[in-house]
């Protein structure tokens, strides 16, 4: 009985730390809203016939509450997150990163959950609140990282697009990448969906009109990094990354070249540059 539970034990982490995926999801009870229970579970890709074992048991222990995004404001976001030992006055544009009306569109979009977490005083599943925890707080992502590469390229020599700047409006604020294309998904967006908006999005206004997206579907991969967030200072972030390659026909001939994207904050210049590129053992967020 005791190897059995080991052996479950081992291999519910292997599960948490390598099936895992971040859309965040709570049961809430209680007029409060303190979530008894939560889960990352799949993104649609389940139900459309993805792995069932790429679900991560129930965080237990703690109690945990969502920021109810639907008709907060900034003052009600930066309030929150003070509450739990964020310095909200570190996120500023001008110091070359984003602030909290963009976390709060990045909420009302479903690009992000934040979730505070305080222990449980004692037992698994039951126990009194401990009032003398410190509250936290964790901003959930999932994020897809494609690797951009031309027709006929050859994925041992790694050459693939990266991402070298992005720069904002009139203000002409710098903001360094150096990595592949990067996107946010959206609120119950699958993946592959995600793969053909990430292109349109970040480098349609470079493409030709005929261009065709071929996704390598056989490259993909799911890990988990965590880490404090660089576009808001403090906040720590919990990302599911979703790694995949995919031959973009109708790029560009030069090795560099910009793009430009029309956002809340205005127009985004990005240069791009081919170069060679492996994954790391562990693939940082973007933001």
């Amino acid at each position: 009985a005791r190897a059995r539970d080991a052996r479950g034990r081992a291999e519910t982490r292997d599960r948490d730390r390598g099936g895992v995926r971040a859309r965040w999801r709570a049961r809430r009870s209680g007029s409060r809203g303190v979530a008894r229970d939560a889960v990352w579970e799949p993104r649609a890709r389940e139900k459309r016939g993805g792995d069932a074992n790429d679900r991560a048991v129930a965080t237990r222990g703690r109690e945990m509450e969502t920021f109810a995004h639907e008709g907060a404001t900034t003052a009600n976001l930066g309030a929150w997150l003070a509450r739990r030992g964020v310095a909200v006055e570190k996120f500023d544009r001008a110091r070359g990163t984003k602030n909290l009306e963009d976390l709060l569109i990045e909420l009302k979009s479903g690009e992000s959950v934040l979730v505070s977490e305080r222990e449980r005083a004692s037992g698994e599943n039951g126990g009194e609140m401990n009032e003398d925890a410190r509250e936290t707080c964790v901003r959930y992502v999932d994020v897809l990282t494609l690797r951009v590469r031309r027709p006929g390229s050859n994925a041992e020599d790694g050459m693939c697009l990266i991402e070298k700047e992005q720069i904002f409006g009139k203000n002409e604020l710098k903001r360094r990448r150096n990595r592949p294309l990067s996107e946010k998904m959206n609120f119950g967006e699958h993946w592959r969906d995600c793969v053909e908006r990430a292109v349109r999005e970040e480098l349609g206004s470079a493409l030709g009109d005929d261009y065709v997206v071929e996704t390598l579907e056989d490259t993909y991969k799911l890990c988990v990094s965590e880490e404090m967030s660089a576009s808001y200072p403090g906040l720590r972030s919990r990302f599911a990354l979703h790694r995949v390659d995919a031959i973009v026909h109708g790029l560009p001939d030069e090795d560099e070249f910009q793009s430009e994207e029309t956002t809340h904050r205005g127009v985004l210049r990005a240069t791009w540059r081919f170069e060679k590129f492996r994954w790391p053992e562990t693939d940082p967020g973007p933001a």
